[in-house]
């Protein structure tokens, strides 16, 4: 596949160049908003709701039913965000709100002793409504709702003192979850709202000033996902070697769901890319029908490799066979990346400059 995209490559440089992309851009704009953006952040927010009613139901009557139930919202909450995390522009980068729906990586261990400190002192202002709503991101996200209804060692379905609080702070963190994530959806949809910006970028506003700039923030997004899979959530666990394999850096390795998270935001990536109207078709449009093609295999490949992994991440970095898988995940990321933020950025006439990964 890879040599497909590389003769491909050769092709578009061929090609008639990125004028013929211009006209597409609003088109782009409109396709991505309304069929990535705003249905990932409707999904996000039912979501959050009912982690909210499942937790305030496993508080009420704790018991093993009601812990299923609520562990089952979690994973449920955590996939929608996973599906919307890709979208790395607009409203989520306002007050910290993406460290604030998940707080990782945390690579000075910061939430686990806030969260500790938190459990022993049993301070009734944290539980009391809007508690935690003014204190750290470490103790409103959901890796911290994960710490205390998912690990192992969990109180929160017990009718204890501690298990009492322990539930009560993490209904507290699902009813945050629940109103920052509809905060997000109105900042999108309502009438003003970011959704009208983006569309609205070709006559100009105060945020673009240009079609093309909302076009390259999606461009960005979709790169920005691929460099995250890469360097954060599989080269981070999977450390220098066998030997240095760093398990519980893996994404939420407690609920082993790190490969669920990653194949989310592919699927997102993918998306971004393949939606009717979006980069896909601008590509295709410029005569580049081969690349085009290749890339949607690619993408199609990863992720299939990706639900193929036998066992969790933290897992799988540390076994000779299932790593191998891993590695060739990652070499597979990096030529998607490469292609898309080199020949299919140039002849659509977008250029990507940096992610937030550059220079970790």
């Amino acid at each position: 596949m890879l040599k497909l995209i590389l003769c491909a490559i050769c092709i578009v440089f061929l090609g008639t160049g990125p004028s013929q992309a211009q006209i597409g851009y609003e088109t782009l704009n409109r396709a991505l908003t309304d069929g990535v953006v705003i249905p990932a952040y409707q999904r996000m927010t039912e979501a959050m709701t009912g982690l909210e009613g499942a937790t305030e139901a496993l508080c009420a009557a704790p018991g093993p039913d009601r812990l299923t139930q609520a562990r089952e919202a979690f994973h449920t909450a955590m996939h929608t965000w996973q599906m919307a995390q890709p979208i790395t522009f607009g409203p989520i980068t306002g007050n910290g709100r993406a460290a604030r729906v998940e707080f990782w990586p945390d690579k000075n261990g910061v939430a686990e002793r806030q969260v500790r400190r938190a459990l022993q002192a049993q301070d009734p202002a944290l539980i009391a409504d809007g508690g935690i709503a003014g204190k750290s991101v470490a103790l409103q996200n959901l890796s911290t709702y994960e710490r205390i209804v998912l690990d192992d060692g969990t109180h929160a379905a017990t009718e204890t003192p501690e298990g009492r609080y322990a539930c009560a702070l993490a209904a507290q963190i699902a009813r945050f979850q629940s109103r920052l994530a509809a905060e997000i959806f109105d900042d999108w949809t309502r009438p003003g709202g970011f959704r009208e910006v983006v569309l609205g970028a070709a006559g100009g506003n105060a945020h673009y000033t240009g079609a093309d700039q909302p076009a390259t923030d999606f461009l960005k997004s979709l790169t920005g996902t691929l460099d995250i899979a890469i360097q954060l959530k599989l080269e981070h666990p999977l450390g220098r070697d066998l030997a240095g394999a760093r398990p519980k850096l893996a994404e939420n390795w407690r609920s082993a769901r790190s490969l669920d998270n990653i194949a989310a935001n592919l699927e997102t990536a993918q998306a971004l890319y393949e939606t009717a109207g979006s980069f896909g078709d601008l590509l295709s449009a410029a005569g580049a029908d081969a690349l085009d093609m290749g890339l949607r295999q690619s993408f199609a490949d990863v992720i299939e490799m990706v639900r193929g992994v036998g066992v969790p991440l933290h897992t799988a970095v540390g076994q000779a066979d299932q790593r191998t898988l891993i590695l060739a995940i990652v070499e597979k990321l990096k030529n998607l990346r490469l292609v898309i933020a080199g020949p299919v950025a140039d002849e659509i006439g977008l250029i990507v400059g940096f992610n937030a990964t550059d220079g970790d």
